[in-house]
């Protein structure tokens, strides 16, 4: 498997998987999931790549590579992070518009009832714009 394209395919493909959740884990702090999955996943995915004819160079090389792509991401993360706050704090859509007050019947009188709820649909309108 060549470590420029890591959807060729390769008997350390799913061995490559796991080694990247393993180190995800530990970067984000959480060592004790990160020893489970090599126990339970990371030593079985060993094996089974050996049985298909894997090399441990080969091996060595794709975990060079797994471990340059999260360090990268990790300062991509950490770059991101620190300018978030900077960023307004604007809603991504845009605010609906309220809908439109209840019609009155055509020619009749305007009663109490009906003028409270045209100052109260006024003064959500000027709440949400």
């Amino acid at each position: 498997m060549s470590s420029l394209c890591p959807m060729v395919a390769s008997p350390w493909a799913d061995a490559i998987l796991i080694y990247r959740r393993m180190v995800m884990l530990r970067l984000l702090g959480r060592a004790s999931e990160a020893a489970r999955l090599e126990h339970t996943a990371w030593t079985p995915a060993i094996a089974a790549a050996h049985a298909h004819g894997g090399e441990d160079d080969e091996l060595a090389a794709l975990q060079h590579t797994e471990d340059e792509r999260l360090a990268t991401a990790s300062v991509v993360a950490d770059l991101v992070a620190a300018r978030l706050p900077a960023a307004p704090s604007q809603p991504l859509v845009p605010a609906s518009s309220p809908p439109p007050p209840p019609a009155r019947p055509v020619g009749g009188d305007i009663n109490i009832a009906d003028m409270i709820d045209s100052m109260l649909a006024g003064q959500r309108a000027a709440r949400t714009s």
